[in-house]
């Protein structure tokens, strides 16, 4: 048996749900209050003991397992819902493979690297003459220092390899720069920063980790206005909204969130 499935067979869903939503027995189900969405009339949250399973008929129409519903309440991973859930059944889940430890590690690194540039794009704007007009410019639009310190807001400099030159010092390379979308590689093998005189605004996971970024900018008019970085292993636009770092936990508590455009709505 799968570890998955030995977890499920132990956990009860009932009494995980219950940790946060009142259910009533109803027959062979338990119902309640959806705790994703504002459900306040009619319960909408069905939850089967039988099969391990709940579904929301209301607004969400979103369904799943004690999994997804962990991952769905908790903002987790699916390896952080496993090895909680493991840890809650008693069962010891297999060790990684040494493949599996190498990409995570890899990955981790690569992090390391994101958070830096991330803070060294900060630092830039907030003392480098050469961003001037970027803190003009966001000034301008009604953004204190105080919000760029919140958003980690950040300046590229007007340069073909300032970040380049920069990340190489510390060791890193030009692969590890382009795997992250930093580094643009042309046909003849030439590299060069994808991001030059723009405002950086860092993308992050819901906690914290810079994955990407958005980049405003300054002085040209014959570019595009914004600019993002490009899909990655670790970066799918799609699949992630700006600010969620900073808004997550208030949507948890408050169960609703405000969506809006653009990154300067957000801000």
């Amino acid at each position: 048996m799968k570890a998955t499935e030995e977890i499920k067979s132990r956990i009860d869903i009932v009494e995980v749900v219950s940790e946060t939503v009142k259910l009533r027995r109803t027959g062979n189900s338990h119902t309640g209050f959806c705790p994703f969405h504002d459900n306040k009339n009619t319960p909408a949250f069905v939850v089967w003991p039988d099969t391990g399973s709940w579904k929301c008929f209301g607004a969400c129409n979103d369904g799943g397992d004690v999994f997804s519903f962990l991952m769905k309440r908790e903002g987790w991973e699916f390896m952080e819902a496993l090895q909680y859930l493991a840890l809650r059944a008693g069962i010891e889940l297999e060790k990684s493979s040494p493949r599996q430890e190498n990409e995570k590690k890899e990955q981790q690194r690569l992090y390391g690297l994101l958070n830096d540039i991330t803070g060294y794009y900060h630092t830039n704007l907030i003392e480098s003459d050469n961003a001037k007009a970027a803190r003009t410019l966001l000034l301008q639009r009604g953004l204190s220092q105080e919000i760029w310190v919140k958003f980690e807001i950040g300046y590229a400099n007007d340069s073909w390899n300032d970040i380049r030159s920069y990340c190489l010092e510390r060791g890193y390379s030009d692969e590890d720069l382009i795997t992250i979308g930093l580094l643009v590689k042309k046909d003849t093998g030439k590299v060069y920063d994808r991001f030059r005189d723009r405002i950086m605004l860092p993308i992050c996971l819901p906690k914290g980790q810079t994955i990407g970024f958005g980049a405003r900018v300054v002085n040209s008019t014959d570019q595009p206005k914004f600019i993002n970085s490009p899909q990655t292993k670790y970066f799918d636009k799609g699949s992630l909204l700006y600010g969620i770092d900073k808004a997550y936990m208030g949507i948890r508590e408050n169960r609703t969130a405000v969506l809006v455009e653009g990154y300067m709505d957000v801000i």
